[in-house]
């Protein structure tokens, strides 16, 4: 397995398989998407509570920066929050 620091476990995975296939010359309609699903996404780059915690201080910030009104900051710290749990690993 490639190992590449600060990448999630999928795109590691994703960048080796992308190295040993050849480049589709097939039409862009045709082709098929490989999104992530939300629990790989950040699995595998080792984001602890005080990770999360800093992202949030610093999103907090950048809204009172902004002058983001408050129900909006609100909605959004809502949805965030719950996250936490699929995003630290440690």
């Amino acid at each position: 397995m490639l190992t590449v620091v600060g990448c999630s476990t999928d795109s590691t995975d994703t960048a080796a398989s992308s190295t040993t296939s050849p480049p589709t010359t097939a039409p862009p309609s045709s082709r098929t998407s490989s999104s992530r699903t939300w629990p790989t996404t950040p699995a595998g780059l080792g984001i602890t509570v005080a990770d999360f915690n800093a992202l949030v201080e610093d999103l907090v910030i950048s809204l009172d920066t902004f002058e983001v009104p408050e129900a909006e900051k609100t909605e959004l710290l809502n949805a965030l929050g719950p996250m936490q749990t699929d995003i630290v690993e440690v």
